[in-house]
């Protein structure tokens, strides 16, 4: 597990995997103390929140394989953009309609009835963009 000291750990580590913190409301703050402070850490609690409240894994599958109600999200193929960090926390905040939905069904912004904080849906987000980068 990587760790880097200070406050500045989660721009580093964010950086370093291509994420671009310079789009509107996926800044990483000093002040977000509950965001972990290390890539690994991040992808956990996000796998969590995956699994958690907002329960993403009754849509996408174990490992974001999907199923008949939510896309697959670990094969790096991207019916709504290119599976960027930045779009996965866009799509994720936001939402996808019915009608532009692959399987014919909404996803809900921030997740489904108990919807996501915004720290939790920056890591939910890392932990989809992780799932996608496998070999």
């Amino acid at each position: 597990m990587m760790s880097l000291p200070g406050l500045w750990a989660p721009v580093v580590i964010l950086a370093a995997v291509g994420m671009s913190l310079a789009a509107g409301g996926t800044e990483v703050r000093a002040q977000d103390e509950d965001l972990p402070r290390n890539l690994d850490e991040m992808i956990g609690w996000g796998k969590e929140i995956y699994w958690g409240k907002p329960s993403c894994v009754t849509c996408h599958g174990v490992g974001g394989t999907g199923t008949k109600r939510g896309s697959d999200l670990s094969d790096g193929r991207w019916i709504h953009g290119n599976g960027t960090y930045e779009e996965i926390v866009e799509l994720v905040t936001h939402g996808v309609p019915k009608g532009e939905s692959k399987t014919g069904r909404e996803m809900p912004f921030g997740g489904w009835k108990n919807a996501a904080t915004g720290t939790e849906i920056r890591a939910v987000a890392a932990y989809v963009w992780s799932l996608s980068q496998r070999p």
